[in-house]
């Protein structure tokens, strides 16, 4: 890994590169979450022990894009956290609708704004007491 952390280069395949590695974590984490639901009597070391290589590869590629990220300077630290909220939100609502057959309501968009609110109140007031204290 080339050790340019502030090197500016906003090209759309790099952009394309972090993308995809935030995609492929948060399928991989997806996955991961429900790839345990059709097992009824499940014990917990058996659930771990099946879910753990999906966790693995969904860290490996949100570590992947984090490195990326640092070595590009793409996004801020808040910015790729808003992606990566924004895809796993996005996964889950898609697994759930295709693989469980579960409806998609309204509800759910409501409760995403929600969380969105609840991001940018949390950031706002972490800034605005880091500016207090200076």
């Amino acid at each position: 890994m080339i050790n340019n952390k502030n090197k500016k280069d906003n090209s759309l395949f790099h952009m394309f590169l972090l993308f995809l590695s935030f995609l492929l974590s948060g399928i991989f984490i997806t996955v991961g979450a429900f790839v345990t639901l059709p097992y009824k009597n499940l014990s917990i070391i058996s659930a771990i022990l099946i879910t753990l290589p999906f966790r693995w590869l969904s860290s490996f590629f949100s570590a992947t894009g984090i490195n990326f990220n640092r070595e590009y300077v793409l996004f801020t630290y808040i910015q790729t956290l808003f992606i990566k909220i924004i895809i796993s939100f996005l996964l889950t609502l898609l697994y759930n609708y295709y693989y469980l057959k579960k409806p998609v309501y309204f509800s759910d968009f409501i409760a995403f704004i929600f969380i969105l609110f609840g991001f940018f109140f949390s950031e706002y007031q972490k800034q605005h007491s880091e500016m207090i204290k200076k």
